[in-house]
Parts: C-alpha cells; sequence; structure tokens
C-alpha cells in the first residue's frame, strides 16, 4: 500500500512538472510571438526618406470651441535605428515661432526639447515630465516620436476587427517609471502591421482617451502617418493632428536637428 501511494505521488508531482513545464514554454512562446509582431510593427514605421510636412493641429474644447495651430514638419531618420523631428509653429500669433525637437531612438529613451522665443530659450524635457501635455493638446510629450521595442513591455491580447480591418490587440506596458500610464491598448492591422487605434489607461488602470491614426503609402514603399486623432473621455476635449504636402525632394545634415541649432531654424 506504502507502494502505491509512493508512487501515485510521484507520478502526480510528474504530472504536475510537466504542466508546469507546457505552461513555461507557452508563456515563452507566445512572449516571443508578441516581441516579433512588434518588430513587423516597429519596421513597418521605418523606412522612410528626409521628408519635410505642413501640419494642421486643431484643438477642441469641452464646450465646442476650436483652436487651429499651424505649423511645419522637418523629418529624417538614420539607418533605421534614428528618426529625428524638428516642428516649428508659425500660426496663430501666441505660439509663433515655438519648436518641438525629438530624438527618436530604437535603443534607448527618447531626447526631446522645447524651444520657447520670447526668452530664446531651449528647454530640455526630462523623462518625469513626459507625461505633460504637448502644446496644450490632448497628446502627452510620450505619445510622440517612434513605437518602438524599447519603449513597452508587450502582452498580446486577442484579435479582433476595427473599423473593418483585421487587427491585433497588444497590450503595451510603458519602460518609463514616469509614464502616465499604466498601459496602453494597440490595434494593428494584420495587413501591413501599422497602429490604427490606442486605447490609454492611466495610472489608476482607468481607459481615459483613445487615439485613432490614418497612414499613406508612399511611392518609395514607405507609410507615412497623415491623421491622428486624441479623444479625452473624462474631459470630453480632442486633438486632431494632420499632415499634407508632403516634400520629400529635401535632403537634410544631422546638424540640423542639433539641439543648439534649434534657434536658428527658419
Amino acid at each position: 500500500m506504502k507502494q502505491l501511494t509512493k508512487r501515485i505521488i510521484q507520478v502526480t508531482s510528474l504530472m504536475f512538472m510537466t504542466i508546469a513545464l507546457v505552461s513555461f514554454n507557452e508563456a515563452k512562446k507566445a512572449n516571443t510571438d508578441v516581441n516579433k509582431l512588434m518588430e513587423k510593427v516597429q519596421n513597418a514605421v521605418l523606412g522612410h526618406a528626409d521628408y519635410k510636412v505642413d501640419v494642421e493641429m486643431t484643438l477642441t474644447r469641452g464646450n465646442g470651441k476650436s483652436y487651429t495651430r499651424k505649423m511645419i514638419s522637418f523629418n529624417k531618420e538614420i539607418n533605421r535605428k534614428e528618426d529625428y523631428s524638428l516642428m516649428k509653429f508659425n500660426t496663430p500669433k501666441d505660439v509663433k515661432g515655438m519648436k518641438s525637437l525629438i530624438h527618436s531612438h530604437l535603443s534607448k529613451n527618447d531626447d526631446q526639447w522645447i524651444y520657447i522665443p520670447g526668452i530664446n530659450a531651449t528647454k530640455r524635457i526630462a523623462n518625469e515630465n513626459k507625461s505633460g501635455a504637448f502644446m496644450g493638446s490632448e497628446f502627452a510629450n510620450e505619445d510622440l516620436g517612434v513605437m518602438n521595442l524599447f519603449k513597452f513591455k508587450y502582452e498580446y491580447l486577442e484579435s479582433t476587427v476595427f473599423k473593418g480591418k483585421d487587427c491585433h490587440i497588444v497590450k503595451c506596458y510603458p519602460t518609463n517609471k514616469y509614464s502616465g500610464y499604466e498601459s496602453v491598448d494597440l490595434h494593428i492591422a494584420k495587413d501591413n502591421f501599422l497602429p490604427v487605434f490606442l486605447k490609454y489607461y492611466n495610472r489608476k488602470g482607468d481607459y481615459f482617451k483613445n487615439q485613432e491614426i490614418e497612414w499613406k503609402q508612399f511611392k518609395d514603399e514607405s507609410w507615412l502617418l497623415t491623421t491622428a486623432k486624441i479623444n479625452n473621455l473624462k474631459n470630453n476635449r480632442t486633438t486632431v493632428l494632420k499632415r499634407s504636402n508632403f516634400n520629400f525632394d529635401v535632403s537634410f545634415e544631422t546638424s540640423f536637428f542639433d539641439s543648439e541649432n534649434i534657434s536658428n531654424v527658419e
């Protein structure tokens, strides 16, 4: 009887070890698969040439009143590893001459600066301040720049359909401890691996805003963002960013995007 009991314990232990091993391998495989998926997302938004583009940002308050700001954005990608953008505000008068500079990296946190013409000063945006609003909009500073593998840890959730598009949903956990988000649910189109919809959860875990994105493919087969709309469910405000008149007949030196040179850009 003792031998039978011992045998049952051995078999049971082996069974639980097998289940645990299978579960671990499945979890490891799922994690690997989602990372491979996010690599495809990263590659989908890279590969463009130097360009400049007109940008219009419309902010609508909860009372329905709207404000429009017009900018021009200069952009350069380096070896699919660095993405630089310099945005210059042209109208209205209260923001004219202000500039936003972003160095997006694929292996570390982005670098961000803002130039304020009134005091002729360039200020660096620290990691702990990137959860703040970008120029009073519903975009946070951390929403800007290129999405890359370094910024988040990922968990695959499910497949879904968003506005007729078959999509993956991936939950993204920010690696920056100062992020204003607990997580972001990213909807990825299955046909081209482009982000099309994001749901943002604040540090309390509440779903409080979303973003819808539209893209355009150009002759060099690169995809570039044309429209991004953020809805804040808490304050009923929206921000719509539209990009048009893409000009690829330009070439920028890396020094053009030097933070010490930002005040000289016309």
